[in-house]
């Protein structure tokens, strides 16, 4: 039997170099050369609504749609301007198992090199098998009984960016969600972890990978009509993301890091809080993965220009009933109705469309589209507009632009590419209010009819909606200023407990002082019922902070090998407490096991440090830290081909961590297979050269087999990576000696006492 997870994943390499047009000139190539890589993209990009293999019931909607969304964003200009030829795109009966496999294992090593960067998009359906733990991406053909042999599992791709995909970079996205079956299990005893550690695998055993999950573990990822008419609600964002609306230092470029903050701002909006993006890997600070086009803004004046264009104000609309708010995108619609269209759609639309770039910038909006029940199809749908009567139908909805059926009048979509959102400060030029959030200048509650007022001082939630229009005969009736509403009342005063359990979380006083940390205050919370569901949210705070807490150590010892005991001691306490309040994540407690293995090696428990090491490996056998660190044990027992063979396996999980070959190098050194440990320093060196002890101890060998001129090389060269080492100069004077260089050797023996007493 399977447990099943239906998933929209994407594994992709996101620094982006478009082809920028002559006109931005010399300083902006420049800026971009400087932020983006300069090679090729590459990209599969596979899309599967229509399974040949499974009931209608299990089909999907939408998983097409946000494959090709996504293809075409990555040919746009804002995508890094992809050639069509670079771009092997997979849609339903298209998707097959050969073809897939096809496109990843030989297409894709066939034409990348170390300078490139690659993009692998999945949308469709997912598998984790009971019992055997393997992941699976289903394709098109894939036989739900015969998983291993027809369908594509997540190990092979972690092996085929590992070690065939020699790209630059590589970002993870998934836009993961539940369904209640796919014919081959049920969801009941679904590992919620599972999928997430697996991508969480993939930014810690390789160097420059990032992801972008869709959801938490047990969350459903959405989809529905209303983004953009049909799409999955985290797609559908992070492409409004990367289009721009991420951009928040106003630089241009759409970072890894923006991009997930816009993200976990705007999903949990449009699903009332029943979906959170997460992150993880290091490198999204920094990678841009979008450029946002050059801004054409206007000023207030201008506005005012266009709105004189209009002839006379607009009749008034209907009334709308209480609760009928629209949010965009829309496209839930009630069954059996026929598109409507009227100028109150229009300022919804209008008003939704500023509120989304109002929300980007952290303005007070109203948060309107609660997320519906889940339907068949894969992914959780939601409900028509609150408030929407049966036989009603929203506006239309087409590529995410709300339809108008007045002629010559712009879509949103048209309205928005060509203006601009700026904040309106006391003193900037005029503005004409608008008296209500969905009332047109000239309604019943404008005393003046719409007429143009004297110029007043804006507040500071307004915001106008200030660029000129292409054709001034298409302009609407009038460009308001919005008038958002006053934020909501003050939630009532949270108890000293929680406000204490927040401080502390926020001051990282997680353990400490004894009767004020976070811990202390949540043990406290939780006195008597600890299951209450208003708690959760404070568990689930607490256990993340004490986690990544704990990670540091690993990230640490995974950069530079070298930890403190103090710190290994704190972290293993840290996880600890995490393996508490979340008992059942599997990956959280071999962490745990690591750390506590590795204090055991510091203590020279070598032992005890085994048997605490094979477990946590038992728990995650696909983290590179936790072998090379089982091989430390074995190698200091003295059981070199132990611990040969669990450092090439950290090897293949991590060929760019340089710790695995330095320690097989001393295995080779101890077991006198001198020639092998040469090999493996040099290798160790490649991989970071600003490590000394690879140097020291590559330099020794040489020169106990006189081999004085390679030493001196090597040790120059360390020189500058390593310039204030006393023992690098030490042996670079024992090398120069050697090859009869006596003045060298002397001012090198000089330099390294004068750094032995600055040290």
């Amino acid at each position: 039997m399977s447990r099943i997870l239906c998933l929209t994943a994407a594994f992709l390499a996101m620094a982006l170099l478009p082809n920028i047009p002559p006109a931005r000139g010399a300083a902006q190539l420049s800026r971009q050369k400087h932020i983006l890589p300069d090679g090729q993209r590459w990209a599969v990009v596979v899309g599967i609504s229509r399974y040949k293999n499974l009931p209608a019931t299990e089909q999907l909607k939408f998983a097409d749609r946000d494959a090709q969304s996504f293809a075409s964003f990555l040919h746009s200009a804002e995508g890094g301007s992809v050639p069509s030829d670079n771009i092997r795109l997979l849609i339903n009966e298209q998707a097959t198992d050969r073809n897939v496999r096809s496109a990843l294992g030989s297409w894709l090593p066939a034409n990348v090199s170390q300078r490139d960067v690659v993009y692998f998009y999945f949308a469709g359906h997912g598998v984790v098998e009971d019992g055997q733990g393997g992941a699976y991406l289903i394709t098109y053909d894939a036989a739900p009984d015969d998983l291993y042999a027809t369908a594509v599992s997540v190990e092979s791709i972690q092996l085929l960016l590992q070690k065939r995909i020699k790209a630059r970079q590589v970002i993870v996205l998934a836009d993961a969600c539940r369904t209640s079956r796919i014919g081959v299990g049920s969801v009941r005893n679904w590992d919620k972890n599972s999928i997430h550690q697996n991508l969480e695998d993939l930014a810690r055993v390789r160097s420059g990978i990032y992801t972008l999950v869709a959801s938490r573990p047990g969350e459903f990822s959405q989809e529905d009509e209303r983004w953009g008419g049909g799409h999955g609600v985290f797609t559908f964002y992070l492409i409004e993301a990367l289009k721009g609306l991420a951009n928040s230092d106003g630089d241009r470029f759409v970072r890894g890091e923006e991009a997930f903050r816009f993200l976990s701002v705007r999903v949990p909006e449009a699903t009332s809080g029943s979906q959170h993006p997460s992150q993880s890997g290091r490198v999204g600070a920094q990678i841009a993965m979008a450029v946002v086009a050059e801004p054409q803004r206007a000023s207030i004046a201008s506005v005012s220009r266009q709105q004189s264009l209009s002839k006379a104000p607009q009749p008034p609309p209907p009334r709308t009933p209480p609760g009928a708010g629209t949010t965009f995108p829309t496209g839930g619609r009630a069954k059996g109705s026929e598109p409507v269209s009227s100028t109150s759609d229009r300022a919804k639309a209008a008003t939704a469309t500023a509120q989304e770039s109002a929300e980007s910038q952290g303005l007070p909006v109203r948060n309107e589209g609660p997320a519906g029940p889940s339907q068949p199809g894969g992914r959780k749908a939601l409900s028509a507009e609150p408030g929407q009567a049966e036989g009603q139908k929203a506006p239309s909805v087409a590529g995410g632009a709300v339809k108008d059926d007045r002629p010559n009048q712009p879509t949103v979509s048209e309205m928005r590419r060509d203006s601009r959102v700026s904040i309106g400060r006391p003193g900037e030029g005029e503005a004409v209010k608008m008296p209500g959030r969905n009332e047109p200048v000239g309604s019943r509650s404008d005393p003046t009819g719409g007429k143009k007022e004297e110029p007043k001082r804006k507040k500071a939630n307004e915001v106008a909606l200030a660029s000129p229009l292409p054709n001034a005969s298409r302009a609407p009736s009038a460009l308001p200023v919005i008038n958002f509403p006053a934020p909501p009342p003050p939630a009532p005063p949270v108890s000293p407990l929680t406000a204490g359990l927040e401080a502390a979380i926020s001051a990282e006083s997680l353990l400490e002082p004894k009767g004020r940390s976070a811990w202390d205050y949540y043990l406290q919370l939780v006195k008597g019922n600890p299951d209450r569901p208003e708690l959760a949210p404070f568990k689930e705070k607490l256990s993340k902070a004490l986690e990544q807490g704990g990670q540091r150590a690993i990230d640490k010892y995974t950069q530079n090998g070298m930890v403190e005991l103090e710190e290994i001691q704190k972290a293993v306490q840290l996880l600890s407490k995490a393996a508490q309040l979340r008992p059942d994540d599997r990956q959280l407690k071999a962490r745990q096991l690591f750390l506590s293995g590795r204090e055991m090696i510091m203590r020279r428990w070598y032992e005890d440090a085994e048997a605490e090491l094979k477990k946590a490996a038992a728990l995650d056998p696909k983290s590179a830290h936790i072998l090379e660190a089982l091989g430390l044990a074995y190698h200091h027992q003295r059981k070199f081909f132990l611990a040969e063979r669990a450092f090439k396996q950290a090897i293949d999980l991590a060929p760019d961590w340089f710790l695995p070959y330095y320690d097989l190098a001393l295995t080779y050194e101890e077991g006198r297979s001198y020639e092998d440990a040469i090999t493996q320093y040099q290798e160790a060196i490649k991989r970071n050269p600003q490590q000394a002890a690879s140097y020291l101890r590559l330099a020794a060998l040489l020169i106990d087999r006189k081999r004085f001129d390679g030493a001196a090389q090597l040790l120059e060269k360390a020189v500058e990576f390593v310039p204030t080492n006393p023992d690098i100069y030490a042996r670079l004077g024992d090398a120069y000696f050697g090859l009869g260089r006596h003045q060298d050797a002397s001012k090198a023996h000089r330099r390294a006492r004068e750094l032995s007493v600055i040290k």
